[in-house]
């Protein structure tokens, strides 16, 4: 699986990204599970752990901005915040578009290394 959901210290869903998407299926598969805490109705948030991540097609990013939409139009208030660790530019950079696109549900923080010093963004719902 490319993204495994953890829902151990639940409110907080911890979401380990390994690998590249291998099949439409591994996408569809971490928006059910994002869907599911949706549908729970409980308040959550999530850290991304995208530190083994690889090779992302851009095609998931517009895709990605996409549900996000989605979720916005069904007017899903429960996810609280997001973090999300980055290792790789590209996926930076791919948050960068993906945020660009479309703003978070709620407020996201996204952590990385430059320089070995630990920098972050943060990102906003409009």
């Amino acid at each position: 699986m490319w993204a495994t959901y953890d829902y151990t210290n639940f409110p907080t869903v911890y979401v380990t990204i390994s690998g590249s998407i291998e099949s439409p299926r591994d996408f569809t598969h971490f928006i059910e599970q994002w869907l599911q805490l949706f549908n729970n109705g409980t308040a959550f948030n999530l850290y991304f752990n995208t530190i083994n991540c690889g090779y992302i097609n851009i095609k998931y990013a517009i895709l990605m901005a996409y549900k996000i939409r989605q979720f916005k139009k069904n007017k899903y208030t429960n996810l609280q915040f997001s973090k999300i660790t980055v290792a790789n530019k590209f996926i930076l950079i791919l948050l960068r578009l993906i945020f660009y696109i479309e703003a978070p549900i709620a407020p996201v923080e996204v952590y990385y290394e430059k320089n070995k010093i630990i920098n972050s963004e943060h990102f906003y719902p409009h």
